[in-house]
């Protein structure tokens, strides 16, 4: 019976080991399945994370070419209004030139004549002068001559003689 005994002990001994080594075996494996099932669940979380990130960062994209295309049809409409206030500008500028030019010869042709009514009017001036000098030595010789005595009247001569002098 001791040997019966002995014997199945023996042949229960690998068994035990082998079930034993089994039994460590399928806890490697559960623990590799639960390690794999805790991966996976990262993997999915970090998936779900990314996900919400990038969906986040699409939305955030969205808004800021909303906003930079609101900013270009405004900056486009600024630039044509300013492009049409500068044709305006230029055709004020070509209209002010053009007027300029005008009232410069006009004002030119004036300065012309008011020169030379200047140059008249001293030429009138230097006349009068002339003219008043002649005037007054007429004069002074009208003065100083001896008082007028009639002529005697001579019968001979006729009327139209007597303006003559």
């Amino acid at each position: 019976a001791e040997q019966s005994r002995r014997e199945a002990e023996l042949k229960l001994h690998p068994l035990q080991q082998r079930e034993a080594d089994l039994t460590e075996e399928l806890n490697r494996q559960k623990e590799k399945e639960r390690l794999r099932k805790e991966y996976i669940e990262e993997l999915k979380k970090r998936h779900e994370e990314e996900k919400n990130r990038l969906e986040a960062l699409f939305l955030k994209e969205q808004a800021g070419r909303r906003d930079d295309q609101v900013a270009r049809l405004t900056a486009e409409g600024l630039l044509s209004r300013t492009q049409a206030q500068l044709v305006r500008i230029r055709d004020f500028e070509q209209l002010r030139k053009d007027r300029e030019s005008d009232y410069k010869s006009r004002v030119s042709e004036e300065y012309e004549k008011l020169k030379e009514a200047c140059k008249t009017g001293e030429q009138l001036r230097s006349l009068v002068r002339d003219v008043e000098g002649k005037l007054s030595r007429n004069m002074n010789d009208f003065f100083s001559a001896a008082p007028y005595e009639p002529p005697l009247e001579d019968p001979e001569q006729e009327p139209d003689d007597l303006f003559l002098g």
